[in-house]
């Protein structure tokens, strides 16, 4: 009996050691990594004065980055300890073996689950960038017509910080678009790029989305009150929901603020409400201020109050 409970003690006392040094080899990768960044950012500048403005999807490789960065430092642990684990199977301990095992079989299925959860979220990711980078390609063509252009504007709301994926400003109006890219199923091919709007529905092969134009709308009302706090007398903002990559088809009470990539220019000159010149001077001042703050010296700050 005291044999036993003396392997036990022992086996408990492997089992925290084996915790305690996960999380100090953890620990450390995130040290070494933040140390790096933060030398790098000290012992270099950029050449570009004032910084330069964010470009479309910037907040979706920026999830992207993240998640991949965190994946990778769970991958290295895993593996470290893993390797801790065979050196003492060979060392032929057995308190040791068990304990490591005991510790590590679990934290690898944890692991496991939350690196799969960071390989979707940099593929949600990435499908979130193509989709807004084909949106701002589509809104090119308004910038000719005297139109301003503004991708991934920085916002915050009650401490939350969030993006509005575009912003348009000309002497037609105030625009806020939301860009929702979605993926299609390999299953039942034809047809599957279709969506039918019906009222704010968007009805997709394989679900409905009725929350879309809400989102849009409330990000519109944060914009007007955003500028209104600046001391820019904005009345209204319009929503927009851009579907990139899909075919939108309207049933007869259909809402047109959402619609396809292709037809978003087009969508935005038809809906539009006259604003003077002076007015869109200071609305592309305020946009230019809070999104020309990309630098190579000092990350992506917050946009200035």
């Amino acid at each position: 009996m005291e044999a036993l409970s003396k392997a036990f003690g022992d086996l408990v006392v492997v089992s925290i050691g084996a915790l305690v040094a996960m999380a100090v080899v953890t620990a450390l990768l995130l040290w070494v990594a933040l140390r790096v960044k933060k030398s790098w950012r000290n012992s270099w500048r950029d050449t570009l004065s004032g910084g330069i403005l964010r470009p479309p999807g910037w907040g979706c490789i920026e999830r992207r980055e993240d998640a991949l960065a965190e994946a990778s430092m769970l991958i290295v642990a895993t593996m470290i300890f893993w390797g801790i684990l065979a050196y003492a199977a060979i060392m032929d301990s057995k308190d040791s073996v068990v304990g490591l095992a005991i510790v590590l079989v679990p934290t690898t299925v944890f692991s496991a689950n939350r690196i799969r959860k960071l390989v979707l979220t940099a593929r949600t990711a990435w499908l979130g960038f193509l989709g807004e980078a084909l949106v701002a390609e589509k809104l090119v063509t308004l910038i000719a017509d005297g139109w301003h252009v503004f991708h991934d504007v920085p916002m915050e709301s009650n401490g939350k910080h969030y993006n509005i994926d575009h912003v348009v400003v000309g002497k037609g109006g105030v625009f806020v678009l939301e860009t929702k890219a979605r993926s299609r199923s390999v299953v039942n091919l034809r047809g599957n790029w279709k969506v039918t709007v019906d009222g704010d529905i968007v009805n997709f092969p394989d679900g409905r989305k009725k929350d879309f134009i809400k989102q849009a709308r409330g990000n519109a009302l944060s914009l007007r009150n955003l500028l209104n706090d600046a001391g820019i007398p904005v009345s209204y903002a319009k929503a927009l929901v851009v579907l990139p990559g899909w075919s939108v088809s309207y049933r007869k009470d259909g809402n047109q603020a959402i619609c396809e990539a292709e037809n978003v220019a087009g969508q935005i000159m038809k809906e539009f409400s006259k604003i003077n010149e002076q007015l869109v001077d200071q609305i592309v001042k305020e946009m230019d201020r809070r999104c020309r703050i990309l630098r190579f010296d000092e990350g992506n700050p917050a946009a200035a109050k």
